[in-house]
Parts: C-alpha cells; structure tokens; sequence
C-alpha cells in the first residue's frame, strides 16, 4: 500500500494541510477549525482531485484511483504556546536580555 504524506499547519484560526505528493498530478489541501474535521476534509478534498483528474483524462497511478494508499498526516512543528506557557517563555527571554545587558 502506498503512502501519502500530508503536511499539518495552523493558519491562524484553522487547521490547514496540504500534499503535493507527485502522483497526485496536482496539490491538494484542506482547512478546519478541528484537527479531526481536517482529516475528514482533506480525504474528501483528495477524492473530489482524483475524481477531477479522472474526469479530465489525466494518468493516475492504479493504486491512487483504486484508493490503495493510506494518509500520513505530520504536524510541520509550529505551534502556540498557551498564555502560561507564552508568559514563561517571554520572561526567560527577557531574564537572559538583563543578564547579557549586565555584563556589558
């Protein structure tokens, strides 16, 4: 079975994701306040392309038109810190500056 690689964000107010996986003949990409809503999104984005690209003649591997693949979904790594935690890295930060500062 094949794998495909989609890549998870945060967009400000949403979930996205998106795979440029070369046998998709294309991008595809989805968006939703809720991590589970984005898989549901992205696999129902990702039939509506191979459905597109079959109907547009384009070549598709068997496996992709066949839904012989299986969905690997990885967080890209940026994330927000909750306040506690913002507020705790923010001090560090500034704690670090007044040290530096000091030694000067």
């Amino acid at each position: 079975m094949e794998k495909i690689r989609v890549k998870i964000g945060w967009s400000g107010d949403n979930y996205s994701c998106v795979s440029d996986c070369a046998s998709l003949n294309g991008i595809v990409l989805a968006t939703s306040k809720t991590l589970e809503g984005l898989k549901e999104k992205f696999q129902e984005s990702l039939q509506f392309h191979i459905e597109g690209c079959i109907q547009d003649g384009d070549q598709l591997p068997e496996w992709l038109v066949q839904g012989q693949y299986e969905l690997c979904f990885h967080a890209s790594g940026y994330k927000i810190p909750r306040p506690q935690q913002k507020e705790k890295i923010t001090n560090a930060i500034h704690n670090i500056g007044r040290e530096l500062v000091s030694v000067v």
